[in-house]
Parts: structure tokens; C-alpha cells; sequence
């Protein structure tokens, strides 16, 4: 029993590792793509990312597309909550969908709404809620 609990630990540990690689990734290729130097990213993060310039709102559309978030503009719940709920201690992956489903009309806002401003507006809901 304490081989399988030894083994369940290392796994957990492991898949946390992957997805903070895959996160610090995935944030260096979009901030590329979108042309943000680390000082403009820097600088809005130090500000909560309160009154963002478009390209850092769309770092977060780049940033969900390529941590799957994000797939064929719809959310993925799913990959959401078994994301978040690795990072957090206690935090079940039911408990991340009920946020989601909280923070949805942030995605589904109007269709002239760029897609940058819905990631931005989704996330930022996703935010303040989990308090991660």
C-alpha cells in the first residue's frame, strides 16, 4: 500500500511539473508571436493585468490556445478543471467547472467581441474566483 501511495505522490508531482513547463512554454511562445517584451509583460502582471493593451489581452487567447484552453473557439471545461485542480491543493476539478460555468457569459459575450477580449475577460473571471 505505501508503493502505491509513493507511486500516486511521484505522479502527481510529475503531471504538476508538465503543466507548469507547458504553461512557462507555451507563455515565452506567445509573448514571441505577439512581439510583448518581458519588461511590457512584466509591467502589466506587476498591475494585476488591470487595463491591458490589446496584444497582452491576446497573449491570453495565444496563451489558452496552446495550453488547450482554448479549442476551436470554445472552452474546454474539462482541460480547465483537471489543470487547475493539479495546481491548487484541495481544489476538485468539480469545483473549477462550477466556476466556469459562472464565468461563461465573460466567453459568450457579444460576436463583435474579438476573441482576444474574451480570453481576457473569461480569465480574469477564472481568476478572481479561484483565487489561485
Amino acid at each position: 500500500m505505501k508503493f502505491l501511495f509513493e507511486i500516486v505522490v511521484l505522479f502527481t508531482c510529475c503531471v504538476i511539473v508538465t503543466i507548469a513547463v507547458d504553461a512557462e512554454q507555451a507563455k515565452s511562445e506567445c509573448l514571441t508571436k505577439l512581439e510583448i517584451t518581458n519588461e511590457e509583460y512584466e509591467t502589466a502582471r506587476s498591475a494585476k493585468f488591470k487595463n491591458p493593451t490589446q496584444k497582452i489581452k491576446c497573449f491570453f487567447d495565444c496563451f489558452g490556445k496552446k495550453v488547450k484552453f482554448i479549442s476551436n473557439s470554445e472552452i474546454d471545461a474539462d482541460e480547465i478543471a483537471k489543470q487547475y485542480a493539479a495546481l491548487k491543493e484541495g481544489l476538485k476539478p468539480e469545483d473549477v467547472k462550477k466556476i466556469i460555468a459562472t464565468c461563461k457569459d465573460k466567453w459568450l459575450a457579444p460576436a463583435d467581441t474579438s476573441d482576444c477580449d474574451k480570453a481576457y475577460n473569461f480569465t480574469f473571471c477564472l481568476y478572481d474566483n479561484l483565487k489561485i
